[in-house]
């Protein structure tokens, strides 16, 4: 089993990293997709992920969105297996249900949630090696993965300066 390096560059080390957080009663209870970074081809992977472990789906950023992440929310309004479901302006609301009010960036493609992926034998595959990396570090999983996400926290800043 490889080892987690710290010595390699930080994209031989992480190949994704994508924070989310769910938005109760609001949005569709959907989960929002606050920041994300993948080496190529390694992005779909991640927001199918977040997807299959949210039965509400997913939503974009509501501040910005990349132009590779735009291709990917374009994917999922394309793919006859995701639900796509429109969200209502917070501001002004034209439906009587407030779990569908949502920040607007009024953009018909990103002002919608999308559901649909269900948990998949690579998901299973991916956790059950995370689990066992965690193992073999020896570390508790909450330090473990804490260091982790800080290496995830460094590829982002190092990719995109924030």
């Amino acid at each position: 089993m490889e080892t987690l390096d710290l010595s390699r560059p930080l994209g031989e080390v992480v190949y994704g990293y994508i924070q989310a957080k769910p938005m109760s009663d609001k949005c569709n209870n959907a989960t929002r997709i606050w920041v994300s970074v993948a080496t190529r081809g390694y992005g779909p992977l991640m927001y199918d992920l977040v997807m299959a472990d949210n039965p509400n789906g997913i939503i974009p950023d509501r501040s910005s969105t990349s132009s590779q992440a735009v291709n990917v929310w374009r994917h999922y309004a394309n793919d006859a297996s995701i639900e796509a479901k429109p969200l209502d302006d917070i501001d002004e609301p034209k439906t009587p249900d407030p779990t569908d009010d949502c920040e607007f960036v009024y953009d018909k493609l990103l002002d919608q949630s999308f559901s649909g992926r269900v948990p998949t034998a690579a998901a299973a595959k991916l956790r059950q090696v995370h689990d066992a990396t965690v193992r073999s570090s020896g570390l508790p999983k909450q330090e473990f993965e804490s260091s982790l996400f800080q290496v995830a926290d460094g590829y982002f800043t190092q990719r995109y300066g924030h």
